[in-house]
């Protein structure tokens, strides 16, 4: 990041002379003393040799972006001219909150491989603004995933969670969001292929994962094993329905927060409503939710309580369900009775109006 613009060639390479045009671009005012680039950048050189190699710099620079880029007295430069930088446009897209544009913008690290002698503080300066400007890009690209995740963009989000983990190869949370985007497509292959690769580098490291890095671990082999035959393990983004997935997650939370809400989908055979609720399944999984799919059939629609009967079977296989109270555990075998095998409740042998009433209050 921070290069300078050219049209048909490059003006300034790596060295002294790019360093102290980019520091006065960043600095306050774009102001600095000569003594304070002395010992940024020449701290090794005696101080005559110092002096004489700053006017050296500055003359070089005169003559590579214009005498009047610089203005010089006995004691400060300053910098008269603006500076086009992906970095400033990559700042300026974070502080107007264009977290899209502002991934487009990192075009990488600031300033990289950027080393001279007597530089070292230069360099210590330049570490410290690399590691801010990576952690600022890390935040709002993770915010981005998420946000192309919500709406069903997954392959966009795969791709920015994969530039994150590429550029933050040891940062567990960069691995955590590239599951997840990986969970959410549910590119079966590609999770387990990963997965393995985070526990390759942290045995290799010695490094106890992060809790949070051992739930999405879990989650990653878990939903690796997963088998629908009715789908391949690898599939094309779905076109079109961004705004009903969307819809679909928003009611999503709304029911955390909350209470319980319902949403219908209705449109012709072919329209994509199975493959929609079967990518908000797959998103809803990798964030960690416990969800069941229960499939309605039309020969059922006669017997009372059906798909309550299959939803009560479904959920009671979930991790946890062992640990209801006995009214929910009651309800739920007299949805199933099947359930008798896992509880020891006895059935709820309400029916009618009271029975649809305890089944929606306890479960």
């Amino acid at each position: 990041m921070a290069c300078i613009p050219s049209t048909d060639q490059t003006l300034l390479t790596a060295g002294k002379p790019l360093g102290l045009l980019i520091y006065l671009a960043l600095s306050p005012g774009h102001t600095a003393t000569r003594e304070h680039m002395i010992d940024l950048l020449w701290a090794d050189s005696e101080p005559d040799g110092a002096r004489h190699a700053l006017r050296q710099a500055i003359w070089f620079l005169h003559q590579r972006i214009g005498a009047q880029a610089i203005v010089a007295s006995n004691t400060d430069l300053t910098l008269a001219r603006p500076i086009d930088s992906d970095r400033d446009a990559f700042v300026a897209a974070i502080e107007r909150r264009d977290f899209e544009d502002a991934v487009e913008l990192y075009h990488g690290d600031f300033l990289p491989g950027f080393a001279a002698p007597g530089g070292a503080d230069f360099e210590h300066w330049a570490d410290l603004e690399r590691d801010r400007l990576r952690l600022m890009f890390h935040r709002v690209a993770e915010t981005v995933v998420r946000d192309w995740l919500s709406r069903g963009r997954l392959r966009k989000a795969r791709q920015l969670a994969a530039r994150v983990r590429d550029q933050h190869p040891n940062d567990e949370g960069a691995w955590r969001l590239l599951l997840e985007a990986l969970l959410a497509a549910n590119d079966s292959v590609q999770v387990e292929l990963e997965a393995e690769a985070l526990e390759r580098l942290l045995q290799e490291d010695g490094r106890v994962p992060e809790p949070s890095t051992s739930a999405m671990l879990l989650l990653a082999r878990r939903g690796a094993r997963v088998e629908d035959t009715a789908r391949p393990s690898i599939r094309a983004e779905l076109i079109g329905r961004e705004e009903e997935f969307s819809a679909i997650l928003t009611g999503w939370e709304a029911a955390r927060q909350s209470t319980g809400r319902q949403i219908h989908i209705v449109g012709a055979p072919g329209l994509g409503k199975t493959r929609l609720l079967s990518d908000v399944h797959a998103r809803l999984r990798a964030s960690g939710a416990q969800v069941v799919v229960v499939r309605a059939s039309p020969g059922d629609r006669s017997v009372s309580y059906a798909l309550a009967a299959d939803l009560a079977l479904a959920v009671a296989a979930l991790p946890g369900a062992a640990g209801i109270s006995s009214g929910s555990a009651s309800a739920l075998v007299g949805l199933n009775p099947s359930l008798s095998v896992r509880y020891s409740a006895e059935p709820d042998r309400a029916a009618d109006g009271e029975a649809l009433r305890r089944r929606r209050a306890r479960p």
